[in-house]
């Protein structure tokens, strides 16, 4: 016999009792009391080699999800991408044509050292391999959410000023939530050359009196967009937020992305496909016929099927999936409650159908923290806590374990020493919560997210 188990990520929601600033022991009763009260919790180490990454690398959505359901630690993008520019990009067959047929090629991606959509390293790489043996044209987007907020114009690198095309925030060229207004932006700026004209990088950004995240999108003067024939790289290593932009790119000739898409666009061809993701929770959980549930909002679908899946975009047997829309807001400060309501309504109604697992997602710590506004963050911890008593209370009514987790940290520290809001993701430890078990468990043993799949096994005696 097994327990059935509900499974909750909070999505950046980290452990920091050294932060007198931190949030969320204020705003969180519920979650504070459960945490302090319970026998059956350890930390568990999120970021770093534990989770594939260099050692002192923050860890990340994908990453997170990737590692819980996998149950195993996987070179992340960031590192295998890197050893792969280094030994095989110039000798790569497509990088080979490029250079052949002296194509022009439009390197574009997020110039930043954040390591969680991509590196600004592997930019410099790439182009500093390709600008002497084809015509290249540039287009930075610019971070201020995985980094500090105007961190830009210190991280820039002046030798790539002759080669910029355009230059603009993520907001615009990372959408991935069908705001197509944004997209249709960035495209306008890197495909027509419409938009801001501007004579340097540095002048444009600093006098844009906006943070990073927002640069609007800004065209070098002389750039005429897309020529018949031309080629892009994606530098962006991470799949979700380049999607959309690359859907819409239908001007160029091929695209080159340096990691596999989970959807398949015309032109698109992978430099260095992801190794294939074998014996994940999911899979277990499908191959022992149970029944499964994975939910979440539209800004963390990805992260709860396809990331935490392996990588494979298609449901196992038994495995279905619920997708609550996300809100239609500029940032999430304007409605931090977000959609997690809709998300634990589908959980209970997952538990009346008495799905075997339920696998949960809730963003608000996670997409608020991002904003850097303290008050909206308080409102989104407290709502989640509302949440997580009634999924608690639920679970608790119909005989189901309760896991609770985090894929990473962020909004358990909101400022810098200087008092500057703190928008990225942290190295923090995240917690490992499980109520409700009805089976003895030894916690330990667990030390970092690769763990958490071996205690869901237990509770389901898979």
């Amino acid at each position: 016999m097994h327990q059935k188990v509900a499974l909750c990520i909070l999505d950046g929601f980290g452990i920091d009792d050294r932060d007198p600033l931190n949030p969320i022991p204020k705003y969180m009763p519920f979650w504070t009391e459960i945490w302090e009260k319970s026998k059956t919790k350890t930390t568990l180490s999120a970021s770093g080699k534990s989770v594939g990454l260099p050692e002192v690398q923050m860890g990340n959505s994908e990453v997170g999800h990737l590692t819980i359901g996998s149950g195993q630690i996987i070179e992340q993008d960031l590192v295998r991408i890197g050893h792969a520019l280094d030994n095989h990009f110039l000798t790569h067959p497509l990088i080979q044509q490029l250079i052949q047929k002296r194509k022009r090629t439009h390197l574009i991606g997020l110039f930043s050292d954040g390591g969680v959509h991509s590196h600004k390293d592997h930019y410099m790489k790439i182009f500093r391999m390709l600008k002497n043996v084809v015509p290249l044209a540039c287009h930075l987007i610019t971070d201020g959410r995985d980094t500090k907020p105007t961190i830009f114009t210190k991280q820039y690198e002046v030798e790539l000023e002759p080669y910029v095309a355009t230059v603009m925030g993520r907001y615009y060229a990372m959408d991935r939530d069908k705001r197509w207004d944004r997209t249709q932006k960035a495209i306008d700026a890197i495909v027509h050359a419409i938009g801001y004209p501007f004579k340097d990088v540095l002048s444009y950004v600093k006098h844009q009196h906006n943070t990073d995240e927002f640069i609007e999108p800004g065209v070098k003067e002389g750039y005429q967009g897309f020529e018949p024939g031309d080629a892009v790289i994606m530098v962006n290593f991470r799949a979700d937020r380049i999607i959309q932009l690359l859907s819409c790119l239908k001007d160029a000739s091929i695209i080159l992305t340096l990691s596999e898409l989970p959807v398949k666009i015309p032109l698109v061809h992978t430099l260095f496909p992801k190794p294939n993701v074998t014996n994940t929770l999911s899979e277990s959980i499908s191959k022992a016929h149970l029944t499964q549930l994975h939910i979440a909002e539209t800004e963390k679908y990805a992260h709860i099927t396809y990331f935490f899946n392996g990588g494979q975009e298609e449901p196992w047997p038994l495995e279905d999936r619920i997708v609550i829309p996300s809100a239609k807001v500029t940032m999430y400060d304007k409605a931090p409650e977000m959609s997690a309501a809709g998300i634990t309504d589908a959980a209970l109604k997952g538990i009346d159908k008495h799905y075997d697992a339920i696998i949960i997602n809730y963003a608000n710590a996670d997409m608020v923290g991002h904003t850097g506004n303290y008050d909206a963050v308080t409102k989104a911890l407290a709502f989640l806590d509302q949440q997580l008593n009634q999924l608690y209370r639920a679970c608790l009514a119909s005989n189901y374990a309760l896991v609770i987790t985090s894929d990473h940290g962020n909004v358990e520290n909101m400022f810098y020493p200087d008092m500057t809001p703190y928008t990225s993701h942290t190295t923090n430890p995240v917690p490992f919560l499980v109520l409700n078990n009805h089976i003895p468990l030894d916690l330990s043993h667990c030390t970092q997210l690769s763990d958490i799949s071996k205690i869901i096994k237990n509770i389901l005696n898979i």
